[in-house]
C-alpha cells in the first residue's frame, strides 16, 4: 500500500513539474521590430543594387531567424495586402532578390542588418514592381507549442524605368435620395497604370446654392496597380433637406488633377407628410368651427 501510494505521489509530482514547464515555455515571447517599413527604389532593366533592412530583438532571450522574399498584392479596397510565395504576376520583384544572411541568429536586446541584393532582369517591364523582405522567427530552445508563425516584414516599392503610366479614376458612389443626413458618400479611386501612385484631395459637400458646408482631405495612401481604394466619408448632419452636390477634387502625379461629382437629394418625406397632414387637419377643423360658428348665428 506504501510502495503504491509512492508511486502515485511520484507520478503526480511529475505530472506537476511537467505542467509548469509548459506553462513557462508558452510565457516566453518573441518580440521583435523590422525596419524601414518600406523602401522605394527608382531603377533600371539589368540594374543591381543593395539595401538594408534591420531586424532588431526587443525580448530577453536569444532569437533564431528566417529570411525571405516573397511578393505581395493588394486586395479590396481598403489597402490590405496579402503575400503570394513563387507569384508569377507581372508586378512581382520576389524572384529579382537574395538576402545575406538568411539565417541567423540575434541575441537579446541586440539588432541585426541584413544585405538585400536586387538584380532587375534586362527585360524588366517598366512601372512597378513589389516584394516583401520577411522574417520569421525560429526559437528551437522553445517547444512546440510557442512556435511563432507571425512574421514581420519590409515593404520593397521597385520602379523600373520605361514608359511609366500614371493613371487614377475617381468615381462618386452614393444613393440618389436619401431621407435624412448625413448622406452615406464612397469616393473609388482606380489605379489604371502601371506604377502605384499617392493622390490627394478633399471630399467637399455643397448646397443647391454652391454654399460649402463641409471639405474633408482623403487619408494619404498608395494605390498599387491595377487596384482601387475607397474612401469613405459620412456627409452632413441629420437635419438637412433638399438638393446637395458631393465633389472630389484632387491631384496626383505631376500636378494630374483628379475630379468627380455627384448630386444627391435628401427629402424627410415621412416628416413632411406628417407635417403636411397635420396642417390639413388644422385647416379643415378650423373651417368646421367657422362653419358651425355660422350656423348658430
Amino acid at each position: 500500500m506504501r510502495k503504491s501510494l509512492k508511486l502515485l505521489f511520484s507520478i503526480l509530482f511529475l505530472i506537476s513539474l511537467n505542467l509548469i514547464f509548459k506553462t513557462q515555455v508558452i510565457a516566453q515571447t518573441i518580440s521583435f521590430s523590422v525596419s524601414p517599413p518600406t523602401t522605394s527604389l527608382s531603377l533600371m532593366p539589368g540594374e543591381r543594387v543593395s539595401t538594408l533592412v534591420t531586424v532588431v530583438n526587443q525580448g530577453q532571450d536569444p532569437v533564431f531567424f528566417e529570411a525571405s522574399a516573397e511578393d505581395f498584392i493588394v486586395e479590396g479596397t481598403n489597402g490590405s495586402i496579402s503575400l503570394v510565395p513563387e507569384s508569377s504576376q507581372k508586378f512581382s520583384a520576389a524572384s529579382w532578390i537574395s538576402i545575406s544572411p538568411k539565417n541567423f541568429k540575434i541575441e537579446k536586446n541586440t539588432k541585426m542588418r541584413l544585405n538585400v541584393y536586387i538584380f532587375v532582369p534586362p527585360n524588366a517591364a517598366p512601372g512597378g514592381h513589389y516584394a516583401a523582405i520577411l522574417l520569421k522567427p525560429k526559437n528551437n530552445s522553445l517547444s512546440q507549442e510557442t512556435s511563432v508563425e507571425t512574421r514581420l516584414g519590409s515593404l520593397l516599392y521597385l520602379s523600373v524605368s520605361g514608359e511609366i503610366i500614371e493613371n487614377l479614376n475617381a468615381e462618386i458612389l452614393n444613393q440618389k435620395f436619401y431621407e435624412y443626413g448625413p448622406a452615406e458618400t464612397t469616393i473609388k479611386i482606380k489605379n489604371l497604370g502601371n506604377i502605384h501612385v499617392k493622390p490627394f484631395g478633399k471630399i467637399i459637400l455643397s448646397d443647391i446654392f454652391g454654399r460649402i458646408i463641409e471639405a474633408n482631405e482623403i487619408p494619404t495612401n498608395n494605390i498599387f496597380p491595377e487596384s482601387e481604394r475607397d474612401y469613405k466619408e459620412l456627409l452632413g448632419t441629420k437635419l438637412m433637406m433638399g438638393r446637395y452636390k458631393v465633389s472630389f477634387e484632387g491631384t496626383y502625379g505631376n500636378g494630374k488633377n483628379l475630379r468627380a461629382e455627384k448630386t444627391f437629394w435628401v427629402l424627410p418625406w415621412k416628416l413632411l407628410m406628417i407635417g403636411t397632414f397635420s396642417l390639413l387637419l388644422v385647416f379643415f377643423s378650423l373651417r368646421y368651427v367657422q362653419k358651425m360658428r355660422g350656423n348658430n348665428s
